[in-house]
């Protein structure tokens, strides 16, 4: 009898959210690209509801297999050197901007879900508050 398959898959991004928001002043003022922006009254996939927020994501752009640290890492290196426009943006708009990761665990694989002090600081810098989704999956539950 073969072991199961185990692996694990990882998104971090950044993004700032709430209703209503300015999408594209925020692209504007940040004079970065966002990986993807979500209107207010989009379908949802699978199309039975709709997002009741605007938001504006920046991806780390790194393949789900990677580790999360690193993935926290690449996000922070694209928005950290922003933390100014960021704060204050943030605060003009009376939002909380946000680092996300969603940690999809396949197999009973156990992935490190460490960040080192240094992100932590820089997330603080940015004003954002850090949120970690960790879901553990049997293998056959996913179409590959």
């Amino acid at each position: 009898m073969s072991s199961p398959k185990t692996y694990t898959k990882v998104r971090v991004d950044f993004l700032i959210s709430e209703a209503d928001l300015p999408l594209d002043d925020i692209t504007r003022e940040l004079g970065i690209m966002p990986s993807m922006i979500i209107r207010r009254g989009q379908p949802i996939a699978g199309g039975k509801s709709a997002y009741r927020w605007d938001a504006w994501y920046l991806s780390s752009g790194l393949s789900p297999d990677t580790y999360l640290e690193n993935h926290v890492r690449a996000v922070l290196q694209q928005i950290h050197p922003l933390r100014n426009k960021v704060r204050s943006l943030c605060a003009r708009l009376n939002t909380v901007p946000e680092v996300s990761a969603c940690v999809e665990s396949f197999g009973a694989d156990r992935p490190p879900l460490h960040v080192d002090e240094h992100m932590v600081r820089q997330i603080a810098d940015l004003g954002a508050s850090f949120d970690i989704d960790f879901y553990i999956f049997d293998p056959d539950d996913e179409d590959e």
